[in-house]
């Protein structure tokens, strides 16, 4: 495990374009496999979120600590195409049913957006 790096809180990283890289992010016991769509639970049950959850959670990965808009949410994950914020709610809803006990660390920010509010590491392959 000494290949982790570790994730600064609220940080912009490098090509945080949602295209799937191959490595592990690490969070509050969770793992969360890129390469396979792979949400692992502290008890080592799995989850495979649906595509469009799957994409919030990489960007709430990537931003750890920062409060992502809603706008930004919807901008990223259903590019050129206008949607309502009913599919954004129904994917935070996947996610906390996903995270179980560890929901509390998706939180709201009133009339804002959401946020992850948990030390997160990537672990490349290897």
């Amino acid at each position: 495990m000494d290949s982790l790096v570790a994730v600064p809180a609220c940080a912009a990283l490098p090509g945080t374009s949602l295209v799937r890289s191959v490595g592990a992010w690490r969070f509050g016991g969770f793992v969360y496999d890129e390469a396979r769509a792979l949400l692992r639970r502290p008890d080592g049950s799995a989850v495979v979120p649906r595509p469009k959850t799957e994409l919030v959670l990489m960007l709430l990965l990537r931003r750890a600590g920062c409060t992502v808009s809603r706008a930004e949410l919807l901008d990223a994950v259903w590019p050129e195409a206008d949607v309502v914020d009913d599919s954004l709610t129904q994917c935070i809803a996947e996610l906390r049913r996903a995270l179980g006990d560890g929901a509390s660390m998706l939180q709201t920010a009133t009339r804002q957006g959401y946020r992850l509010a948990a030390a997160v590491s990537w672990q490349p392959p290897g």
